[in-house]
């Protein structure tokens, strides 16, 4: 049974390729079979931490955006119950830290991983990843992942088709809205002589107990309060609201204060 996992490390491939060679023979103790810059091979034993019962693990590397994919490919015994994301976890973890960066899982089919293993060696420019320095072994001195090694063969750098030049598009000119202005209507002092009163508004002479000018409609400075309502009479007994003229409470009979 074959299981694949996919991992993605923006850092060139000869540094992340290195980082795993000495995983493998550090943290795992395994003697890889190498085909530099592309694949990594071993052996699984036994294990009962990760329930798998022997098999291989390959692991393919290949260019991807501005970083290297690597795929971990396991062919185990058993067909369920192997724990293959926590073994590889287990390598990440200590490829990373030798990378200063962590690995983030994509998805990607593994048909590209060993299309390009088996194309790209004949395909690419000479001297590329193929005159690259052989990995270290257990003397290997980790690589810096910002600032690889001036060995390193150079990368393939796409290239862009050339983009016309954007001409600024113009500003409409945003003009002010003109504000209205506001005429203050004359506040004649009020002239109030003995039962009559002056509207502030028009100017009317209106009758002492005026409470809007019959010419302009305008409340009338002065005039008289309207009376305020009674106020609402409550049962003290049950609380309900009585009506003015109701002297006992409707609900439960209870005379009113």
């Amino acid at each position: 049974m074959k299981r694949d996992l996919t991992y993605f490390y923006p850092v060139p491939l000869p540094n992340v390729y290195n980082a795993y060679v000495q995983t493998a023979i550090q943290r795992l103790n395994k003697n890889c079979e190498q085909k530099p810059y592309f694949t990594i091979s071993f052996a699984l034993n036994y294990s009962f931490k990760y329930n798998m019962n022997g098999g291989a693990c390959t692991i393919h590397f290949m260019p991807y955006q501005n970083g290297t994919a690597v795929n971990l490919r396991y062919t185990v015994v058993q067909l369920l119950g192997a724990r293959y994301e926590a073994h590889a976890n287990e390598i990440n973890k200590f490829a990373g830290s030798i990378l200063g960066v962590n690995a983030q899982k994509i998805n990607l089919d593994v048909n590209l991983f060993l299309n390009y293993a088996a194309g790209a060696a004949s395909q690419a420019p000479r001297g590329q990843y193929q005159q690259a320095p052989a990995p270290a072994q257990n003397n290997y001195a980790p690589a810096q992942a910002q600032q690889p090694s001036s060995q390193q063969a150079p990368q393939p750098v796409p290239q862009r088709a050339p983009q016309a030049a954007q001409q600024p598009m113009p500003q409409p000119v945003q003009q002010p809205i003109p504000q209205p202005v506001q005429q203050n209507a004359p506040q004649p002092s009020p002239q109030q002589s003995a039962g009559t009163v002056i509207c502030s508004g028009c100017g009317k002479r209106l009758t002492a107990d005026s409470r809007f000018c019959t010419s302009c409609g305008k409340p009338v400075s002065g005039a008289p309060a309207a009376p305020a309502a009674p106020a609402a009479a409550v049962c003290p007994h049950c609380g309900k609201q009585l009506e003015p003229d109701e002297v006992f409470c409707v609900r439960c009979g209870t005379r009113r204060n």
